[in-house]
């Protein structure tokens, strides 16, 4: 039997580990001594993940069916900027494999409305040569205001709740690049799949990102 102080321990332990998998969860759930001992030994299944460990899954289907299970999606918001059909046409035909399995990622975990600003072609611009992720397929411009002027009136915080997913899973989702005007506090920017500091490193563009979400991703 574990000591009051050893309970509280384990109690610790099991909320930063538990899994509907794992004996962390059960454990937490019903307060099972035999399960609360075995975290406090260290003897818990492998089954237990930390927290904040990545929930990214590789789709495991055809390109064909992940292309159709994106698109199924209730939470994609097709033309919030630009033309529905066109970047619709950009999931079934330009979007990378990587970056078609990070935009499933993001729809599924998340369950966070992901508005479309641009992806391939809305991204071009007349008298303008793009030679960044947009024309290759490696891109997304999600459509959430910056919690500063001047997106700050049409601030959410599903923008806030869906930067911080796409951070903190940025390797896992293999994301070279997030720009967004005033990100959560605590949070930067990121450059090269390495936080940076927005203002610093990004400079000039920060001006043209406060109403969406810029997502690079590494091929």
């Amino acid at each position: 039997t574990l000591t009051p102080e050893q309970a509280a321990l384990a109690q610790t332990i099991m909320a930063l580990t538990y899994t509907k998998e794992g004996i962390g969860y059960a454990a937490l759930e019903e307060n099972d001594d035999k399960a609360m001992q075995m975290m406090y030994d260290g003897t818990a299944p492998s089954g237990s993940t930390s927290a904040g460990s990545s929930t990214v899954k590789q789709y495991s289907g055809s390109k064909e069916n992940l292309i159709a299970d994106i698109l199924s999606s209730s939470n994609l918001k097709l033309g919030n900027s630009g033309s529905a059909t066109t970047q619709k046409s950009d999931i079934e035909t330009k979007l990378t494999l990587t970056t078609l399995n990070g935009l499933y990622n993001i729809l599924k975990e998340t369950k966070i409305d992901v508005p479309i600003n641009s992806l391939v072609v809305d991204h071009a611009q007349p008298g303008v040569v793009d030679t960044g992720d947009h024309p290759a397929g490696k891109a997304l411009d999600i459509g959430y205001y910056g919690n500063k002027p001047p997106g700050e009136s049409q601030h959410v915080p599903e923008g806030d709740s869906l930067y911080k997913y796409i951070y903190d899973n940025r390797k896992d989702l293999k994301i070279s690049q997030i720009i967004w005007a005033y990100p959560p506090e605590g949070y930067k920017c990121v450059a090269d799949g390495e936080p940076t500091d927005c203002d610093t490193y990004y400079q000039g563009e920060m001006a043209n990102h406060y109403h969406h979400i810029h997502i690079g991703f590494i091929d």
